[in-house]
């Protein structure tokens, strides 16, 4: 009987075997259907991608590199590494006998590490967009007292910066830098940087640094879907940056627009930061980050809301659906700055010493189920969202 039941429990789908995940997994199911999605970095994967993680695949122990695993009964979990691998060098037009491509990490941290690995010893020295300029953090970010990323333990690193007076990179003093430092390798990526990355330039400083260039410059052209994410973030951008006399909504965005997935409002100028508005915004149905942007002093309090539109593009959103999305934010802004100002004032009622601390402005915000405002653009937002299928729902 013991037996029968482990067969039972093994034959059994999730709904059976834990309600509770399964109730969990249809909730974030729903919560995706009915959320405007604005976080750059995250899109809908497909039915077959799906297909693939919940296959049998998953029962398999793969240690080790295709033809040199640690665990025998491999052959299949090789061919699948194997096609991944002949894909990924066919994607970006390089010869197999020449190239080699490691397909298992999981993001682009591991995915950078990599690469740092096989091109440097440790206490090499890197140089990277800094974090609050717009770089990631395994770029190497470190404080003044602190090593913040993994990569600042292992290697020798300097960030360049953007000119704030243009929110642009400033090559001339990357370049001035470069030569001094002389890194190994210079990172040409981001993470919240809207503009196009000069990668002729990035080369030409390399070269007289005799450094390695560290960059995804070799994508394929713009298609359909890439021309449409462009096509809404550009339309995104100009409904939050321009100017309230030309019908704009008056929001400082870094660099002045975009020319990429993903816009970086500045949110200093409203009198406010990223991670208040974050909150209130997941409130209200849509999904965005804090920010680091030029000019704030610490990264711990971020100033600024990145914000990207493949998702929403996935989805069907066009570029007058981000007109509509951009006043969705400022109505949540506004709304930030009235509770903001109330959970100060209820603050220094009760003698609070630092009234301005995040935890007392969430815990005066509780779950905004109390606040009219919030209730009303939460039900606008779920009430819009909700006629748009995920890629995987056909229905409305």
């Amino acid at each position: 009987m013991a037996l029968d039941g482990q067969q039972q429990l093994l034959s059994a789908h999730l709904q059976k075997a834990d309600p509770a995940v399964f109730e969990i997994i249809e909730n974030e199911k729903r919560r995706q259907k009915h959320f405007i999605n604005l976080i750059p970095s995250e899109n809908f994967t497909s039915q077959a991608v799906l297909d693939a993680l919940g296959s049998v695949m998953q029962n398999k122990y793969s240690e080790g590199y295709p033809g040199a695993r640690y665990y025998g009964g491999n052959e299949f979990i090789d061919q699948s590494e194997r096609l991944c691998q002949h894909r990924a060098l066919e994607a970006f037009d390089l010869d197999p006998k020449s190239w080699g491509v490691n397909v298992q990490a999981l993001s682009g941290a591991p995915a950078n590490l990599y690469v740092y690995s096989a091109l440097m010893e440790t206490h090499d020295r890197l140089m990277g967009l800094d974090l609050p300029h717009g770089g990631h953090l395994s770029h190497g970010y470190q404080t003044p007292t602190k090593k913040i990323s993994f990569i600042s333990k292992y290697f020798e690193t300097l960030p360049y910066r953007l000119d704030e007076s243009t929110g642009l990179i400033d090559y001339d003093k990357l370049e001035e830098m470069a030569l001094v430092y002389r890194p190994k390798i210079i990172v040409a990526g981001a993470s919240a940087y809207s503009r196009l990355i000069d990668y002729k330039r990035m080369r030409e400083i390399c070269d007289k640094a005799n450094a390695y260039l560290l960059a995804d410059a070799q994508s394929p052209d713009f298609h359909a879907y890439q021309s449409q994410v462009l096509a809404n973030a550009k339309a995104f951008a100009k409904r939050l940056g321009e100017e309230k006399s030309k019908g704009g909504l008056g929001y400082s965005i870094v660099s002045g627009g975009t020319d990429n997935h993903l816009v970086l409002a500045d949110l200093k100028p409203n009198g406010i930061d990223g991670g208040r508005v974050e909150r209130v915004l997941e409130l209200v149905g849509v999904a965005a980050n804090k920010n680091t942007v030029p000019g704030d002093r610490s990264a711990l309090v971020p100033g600024g809301l990145r914000m990207g539109t493949p998702a929403m593009t996935t989805r069907g959103f066009n570029e007058d659906d981000f007109v509509r999305v951009a006043d969705v934010v400022d109505r949540a802004v506004a709304i930030t700055c009235r509770l903001d100002k109330a959970a100060r004032a209820a603050a220094k009622d009760k003698g609070e010493k630092s009234p301005g601390k995040l935890k007392l402005f969430l815990d005066h915000l509780g779950n905004g189920d109390n606040e009219p405002e919030i209730v009303q653009l939460r039900s606008e937002v779920e009430d819009w969202v909700g006629t748009y299928p995920l890629p995987w729902d056909s229905s409305k």
